[in-house]
């Protein structure tokens, strides 16, 4: 089958390359054709990790090119959307560019990104989610939304690729508390530095950030640069991983990935109990939840503590995730979600 995959960023876009990109051999090896056309090229997405702006002329060009995309589609026999066709547009004009696209049209969401619209312009996605042929999403929060408009929901979660991180060590002598992320996301570690604060007066750690720069007085901090093939030495470096968040309906929205990625690589993780990280902490046996500073410190602190159990837990989640969040173990779902096992 020919297949347009109208994703939103190449492969430096955390969100195309999980959700999308590297699914590419697997829909290759199923005899598919597969074209994808990203709506935002890796250097902007390098400019906006990097704190800066994009000019609106650029985005004036992206944006005729997703257009153009659209107006010559009719080649293709399926397309697989990444969100929205076009960020902010009013829902008249992504209906319209709709009836160029093929029939088999199918959404992918691993994020609330309606959230980001008042309420009343969400009608957005009532107008092109309803007759939609299926709506694959990353978690259940998300799936509640959209099937008030299409029954036809199937929940994937995210997923990496466990040849990738097949070979990582498991140990537990190294006292690094890290999180992995972008500058956009950073201030949900910032919210935590009260707690952490504390946590050093009772025992002595490296914060560890991967993907983002900060600095906190108090707290022996280390950032590093993000990159792709060197995200799971540095991931390998931690002891505990983090990912707190705030109890909002945008981070309920959210798919793990952070859990996901430490869980791989054999580090226990102390989230915050928000969407799918209290299931994955529970399920896993891999990590711990905490809603308040206190709570963090005391997580915190007993991991720190404690080596064997650390190496324990990291164990128990490589487990999980090998069964659950891997291509290998979400890929014959994926295919049946988008209608591709009989073709």
């Amino acid at each position: 089958m020919r297949i347009l995959w109208l994703t939103k960023y190449g492969h430096k876009g955390p969100s195309s390359r999980y959700r999308f990109l590297q699914y590419l051999p697997e829909f290759q090896r199923g005899g598919h054709q597969v074209e994808v056309a990203p709506l935002f090229t890796n250097q902007y997405v390098a400019q906006l990790f990097a704190g800066k702006r994009t000019g609106h002329f650029y985005l004036f060009l992206r944006t005729c090119r997703r257009i153009w995309t659209c107006l010559v589609a009719s080649k293709f026999e399926m397309v697989w959307i990444e969100g929205e066709l076009i960020p902010y547009s009013p829902p008249w004009f992504e209906r319209l560019l709709i009836r160029f696209l093929p029939k088999k049209r199918f959404y992918d969401f691993d994020d609330a990104i309606w959230h980001r619209y008042p309420t009343e312009r969400q009608i957005k996605f009532e107008i092109t989610l309803k007759d939609a042929s299926a709506i694959v999403v990353g978690n259940q929060y998300l799936a509640q939304f959209v099937e008030a408009f299409n029954p036809r929901v199937s929940i994937i979660p995210t997923t990496i690729d466990w040849d990738r991180y097949r070979e990582v060590h498991v140990s537990g002598d190294r006292q690094i508390i890290g999180w992995i992320g972008t500058p956009n996301t950073l201030f949900y570690l910032q919210e935590l530095a009260p707690a952490l604060l504390i946590l050093r007066k009772r025992i002595d750690f490296e914060l560890r950030i991967v993907g983002a720069q900060w600095q906190y007085e108090g707290l022996n901090v280390s950032s590093r640069p993000w990159s792709l093939a060197g995200e799971i030495d540095e991931l390998s470096q931690f002891g505990i991983g983090i990912m707190p968040l705030r109890d909002d309906p945008w981070s309920r929205g959210k798919c793990g990935l952070k859990l996901i990625q430490y869980f791989a690589c054999g580090i226990p993780a102390v989230a915050s109990p928000v969407g799918v990280n209290v299931p994955y902490v529970r399920l896993s046996e891999g990590g711990r939840l905490a809603s308040t500073h206190d709570d963090w410190v005391e997580q915190l602190f007993e991991l720190l503590s404690n080596p064997e159990l650390r190496i324990e837990m990291g164990k128990r989640a490589r487990t999980w995730v090998e069964a659950n969040a891997t291509i290998s173990s979400q890929t014959s779902k994926l295919m049946a979600a988008l209608d591709l096992n009989n073709d």
